[in-house]
């Protein structure tokens, strides 16, 4: 998420910092229209294998 002045913020603890990503979508997907915003969370796992785990799905850092 970002302020209102456009800094990005995150939340952080000593297992991981998670971010929000905001995608606007260009064309029709499924039931998003164009333009439509959704947030989610993306957390930076710091502990164990390096990771990225974004909505329910995770990517190898390492």
């Amino acid at each position: 998420m970002a302020d209102q002045a456009g800094t990005v913020t995150r939340t952080s603890t000593a297992e991981r910092d998670t971010y929000f990503i905001i995608l606007r979508f260009e064309q029709q997907y499924y039931g998003r229209a164009p333009g439509d915003l959704i947030a989610f969370p993306a957390n930076l796992m710091k502990t164990g294998a390096r990771r990225v785990v974004i909505d329910s799905k995770w990517r190898s850092l390492g």
